[in-house]
């Protein structure tokens, strides 16, 4: 009886198995740095804000932007608000043609947590779970509304510990923003927060490499977004509840001693803040409408004296963590950003350079559009920039089921919802082929066995061997009906324990043998291949394999772990190939 090799089963094929899995693979995941097009979506409270930019292997280049303004958000109840912010997206991608496209949302707010912590090494199956058992200590709503993602910053200076950055927020702002992303005819590739789309900045843009302690804050309309970093590593975060309205708020009323008090509507008081800014020097000699700007100064003291106190605490504390080493450079971002001379105040008062950061110049701009059309985009063209190899809060939205599977799958191209089903169909049809393989294999060495018993026994112990042959035979096809792996636990076992540094391309059968000093009629035992890379951005590869290993090993699902094949790649890093054996495969 002649034998096919068995099937070798793609490791994206295996993902679409099952109707439950099917609609995952419209959604990526976890991936390697993005090429070709992205979508970024900031919905501010504002205004929406959108960016399409193009990655390649030079500089990031910004296609498209736009933005559209939004009413005040208190001039609307909740459902009101997310049917404008859909309306008005819907109407952004219409109107540049962006349906189809993947993107990238953003959520941020005062209940939105991002820090650092020390977590025991463990592997990445448990971690996550410490991380959420953890996370009710620095949240502020109850533990089954928490949507949480990790990444390990890495190895600390105590043994057996790792840092760990984590971010979580509220499940239910994060599938509204993720519903009015996909209901504008947008694929969303991933969710994240404002000091990872810095980071993005950190890293493709002229700052990669700097040296220097680098701060960036994103003054937007109700709150500002304050970042430190040192090259990419995020040091420090924090979102002040104060943005350039309560610079509008304070010029509302202005007190000229001698004459009383003046009162000014909010489109006036808009319209004295965005000529005259922070009136410094010659400019307070001037007199506008009947105000000195010197007065103006006055009443903008307390807000902008406010906002100095709570950037020095932040800077004194990043400078304790991290041993004194200061701010450097500080980069200011957003609409709030342009108020006249607010670049100049803060570096007189920080004692830093202080400067825009130019968007245009970092990412060049397509066709004839300029840079003073970016004023308003803050930190949008950033979130075009992700990699989601860290990070990415919209997996947190994924059934419990099916996020697992989606984390190792993410590095994969993601098919189109037609392909996914046809993949669903394949998946079966592989794993029907594998299941016969086996079945041949078995059957193969119990019929060896069997002819070498016929040919050295007499008839008596020949019909007996034959019965035995017939009982185990009916044996092996009820542990093949019965005892068959279940595929769908051991993906989502082997997704835990893969860590998003070590990037799986394929999984396929190896084929094996029975021993020679086995026992006749023995089965070959099953074992699986794992085929993919080390990031090429580790420093230390072979720890990240031993780590992997060592977590495989721990495994209910999973037994003799072996390193097969460990080579440097010039362009993937590091190429691992692991074989395992299937624990009960036998």
């Amino acid at each position: 009886m002649s034998l096919k090799p068995p099937a070798v089963i793609e490791f994206g094929n295996l993902l679409g198995r099952g109707r439950a899995l099917i609609a995952s693979l419209g959604r990526p995941g976890r991936s390697a740095a993005v090429r070709g097009e992205l979508v970024g979506v900031d919905l501010g409270g504002s205004s929406i804000k959108l960016t399409r930019m193009r990655r390649g292997k030079g500089r990031p280049q910004l296609l498209d932007f736009a933005e559209l303004a939004l009413p005040p958000a208190e001039a609307f109840a909740k459902e009101s608000r997310t049917g404008a912010l859909k309306e008005g997206l819907a109407e952004l991608v219409r109107t540049h043609r962006l349906k189809g496209k993947q993107a990238v949302g953003l959520v941020y707010g005062l209940d939105v947590v991002l820090r650092r912590t020390i977590m025991p090494s463990m592997p990445h199956a448990d971690l996550h779970s410490a991380l959420e058992l953890e996370a009710h200590k620095y949240v502020p709503f109850p533990p089954d509304r928490i949507a949480l993602d990790y990444e390990v910053i890495g190895p600390t200076a105590d043994a057996g510990q790792v840092e760990v950055l984590v971010a979580a927020c509220d499940r239910e702002r994060l599938a509204e923003i993720y519903e009015i992303l996909s209901s504008a005819g947008l694929k969303v590739r991933g969710i994240t927060v404002p000091p990872l789309a810095f980071r993005n900045v950190m890293r493709h843009t002229s700052l990669a490499g700097s040296q220097e302690v680098t701060a960036f804050f994103d003054v937007g309309h109700h709150s500002i977004n304050l970042c430190i970093f040192k090259r990419d590593e995020l040091r420090f975060s924090r979102e002040l509840s104060l943005g350039s309205h309560a610079f509008t708020e304070a010029l509302r009323t202005i007190i000229v001693p001698g004459q009383g008090t003046i009162k000014l509507t909010e489109e006036e008081a808009e319209r004295l803040k965005l000529e005259h800014g922070i009136p410094m020097g010659e400019d307070e000699k001037k007199i506008v409408g009947g105000i000195a700007l010197a007065n103006v100064t006055v009443m903008l003291r307390p807000t902008l004296e406010r906002l100095t106190r709570e950037i020095w605490s932040s800077f004194d504390y990043c400078n304790e963590e991290f041993f004194g080493e200061s701010v450097q450079r500080v980069f200011l971002t957003g609409r709030g950003a342009r108020l006249k001379n607010l670049p100049a105040y803060l570096e007189s008062v920080l004692r830093v350079p202080v400067s825009l950061f130019d968007v245009g110049t970092e990412f060049g701009i397509s066709g004839e559009r300029t840079a003073g059309e970016l004023d308003g985009l803050g930190f949008a063209p950033a979130l075009s920039l992700e990699d989601f190899a860290g990070i990415n809060l919209e997996r947190a939205l994924l059934p419990a089921e099916v996020a697992p599977i989606r984390v190792v799958a993410g590095y994969l191209t993601v098919p189109r919802m037609a392909t996914a089903a046809l993949l669903a169909v394949a998946v079966d049809a592989s794993l029907l082929e594998l299941h016969h393989n086996g079945v041949q294999q078995r059957l193969s060495a119990m019929e060896a066995a069997q002819a070498r018993m016929t040919q050295e026994a007499p008839e008596l112990t020949r019909i007996q061997s034959r019965m035995k042959a017939s009982q185990n035979r009916a044996a092996i096809r009820a542990q093949l009906s019965m005892g068959s792996p279940d595929w769908s636990l051991v993906l989502k076992d082997l997704s835990l324990r893969i860590g998003p540094r070590v990037r799986l391309r394929e999984i396929r059968p190896e084929m094996t043998h029975p021993d020679q000093a086995s026992q006749p009629g023995a089965l070959p035992e099953q074992r699986l291949l794992l085929d993919g890379n080390v990031d090429k951005w580790v420093d230390r590869p072979e720890l990240e394999v031993a780590s992997t290993m060592r977590s495989l090993m721990a495994s209910a699902f999973f037994s003799d772990v072996r390193l097969v094949e460990s080579s440097p790649s010039d362009s993937n890093g590091t190429r691992v190939v692991i074989s395992c054996a299937l624990r009960g495969g036998q």
